[in-house]
């Protein structure tokens, strides 16, 4: 049974919002103490809804030491495990892994159906292949997010 690890900003429920128009960062990170398996699920962001995704970032620590890691990671939403990065071995080796998001338009989490900023949307990392050996560490998320004015219109 996959388990799911939430970080900071997703548990206090917090959905930062920027209503002039300007792009704004919103990060995430948490620290794993216990070895991630298939299909395991750690919640990074809160994005709230009517908002776009405009460049991904995930900077993890060395969380596989075997000589021959196997660890890798996609990160996305709920919708689509993958919507940012796919099978990244990123957190294999520690370091950075950058996207940005579908050229210069973004991704955009839809506004409720009555319109306006109903909640929002959880950028998640899943495990797709566990690590050979796992070691503790932390993996950090941001996201740079902009309003998107046509869903409010």
């Amino acid at each position: 049974m996959p388990t799911t690890y939430t970080s900071s900003q997703v548990s206090s429920g917090t959905v930062p919002i920027n209503e002039r128009g300007a792009s704004f960062f919103v990060y995430g990170s948490l620290s794993l103490t216990t070895a991630l398996v298939a299909n395991d699920i750690v919640q990074l962001i809160n994005v709230p809804n009517g908002y776009k995704v405009l460049n991904l970032t995930l900077d993890s620590d060395d969380l596989d030491s075997g000589a021959s890691p196997t660890l890798k990671v996609s990160v996305g939403d709920s919708g689509a495990a993958g919507r940012y990065l796919s099978q990244s071995t990123v957190c294999q080796t520690g370091g950075v892994a950058s996207q940005a998001v579908a050229g210069s338009t973004g991704y955009v989490y839809p506004p409720a159906s009555s319109g306006g900023n109903a909640g929002s949307s959880t950028i998640q990392l899943t495990c797709d292949t566990a690590a050979l050996t796992w070691v503790n560490g932390t993996v950090r998320c941001a996201a740079e997010l902009q309003i998107d004015h046509a869903s409010f219109a």
